[in-house]
């Protein structure tokens, strides 16, 4: 949510600076600045907020559905390294206790 709201802050932010710079330009050019005003106006009208929206929102919903790939993975990888190191310490303690069956024991 917080990425739709800086997006959508930025769209509003892009079209100011905008008309700023087409207030300048046609101050510098010698253009009717109604001519520019109405210009930069339609320009402003055909972003279809609806629409950026929904993308945005597509967007963030896959980058989601690739983040919870990855964690899955990387629990995964983690569970497997986990099991390796519980396989070692029983394999060195000699007695083919674990390490917290081993302290246990000689507590």
């Amino acid at each position: 949510m917080k990425v739709l709201i800086g997006f959508v802050i930025g769209v509003v932010v892009g079209a100011m600076v905008g008309v700023i710079g087409a207030v300048v330009f046609a101050g510098e050019s010698g253009q009717d600045l109604r001519e520019v005003y109405r210009s930069v106006r339609k320009n402003v009208e055909e972003i279809d907020i609806e629409e950026v929206t929904t993308q945005v929102q597509e967007n963030i919903a896959e980058v989601g559905a690739q983040v919870q790939v990855q964690m899955t993975e990387i629990q995964s990888q983690v569970q497997d390294r986990i099991a390796e190191v519980m396989v070692k310490t029983e394999d060195t303690s000699g007695n083919g206790k674990s390490v917290e069956g081993a302290a246990a024991a000689s507590a």
